[in-house]
């Protein structure tokens, strides 16, 4: 189910994995749109009480330095605070920044499961993987 959407992104609730879904539309350069996104969907997440995050960023131009210090120290303690269990990055495999972010996110990986795909199924089939499976009697 949509939740929100703008001209950037669109920000999705799926309800049968208790994940918050952003996919970029576009690049941009302001960071200041990055961030209200993001805040919007914490909305999502502590209304519906998530548990999982994908964000995909294939459309989405490479996060600065300084988007990527905020995600880390802002939103990864914050998603830990609400006991998101599992976050997905879709990233491009040719993107320059794609090492540097994922060293500097790896940094708070003790703390939180996250994981880097290239594609969406992956990172869903990721999410889907901890769900509970019934038991057979």
């Amino acid at each position: 189910m949509i939740y929100f959407t703008c001209d950037i992104a669109d920000i999705r609730h799926l309800s049968d994995t208790k994940t918050v879904l952003i996919s970029w539309k576009q690049d941009f350069e302001d960071a200041n749109k990055y961030f209200l996104i993001l805040s919007k969907a914490f909305v999502l997440l502590k209304d519906r009480g998530c548990v999982n995050w994908v964000s995909d960023l294939r459309k989405k131009r490479n996060l600065s330095i300084f988007e990527t210090e905020w995600l880390r120290k802002y939103m990864l303690p914050q998603a830990i605070e609400h006991n998101v269990k599992k976050i997905a990055f879709i990233i491009n495999p040719q993107d320059e920044d794609a090492v540097r972010m994922k060293a500097i996110l790896r940094a708070t990986q003790d703390r939180l499961n996250l994981k880097f795909f290239f594609n969406e199924t992956d990172a869903n089939d990721w999410i889907q993987s901890h769900l509970a499976k019934p038991v057979v009697l």
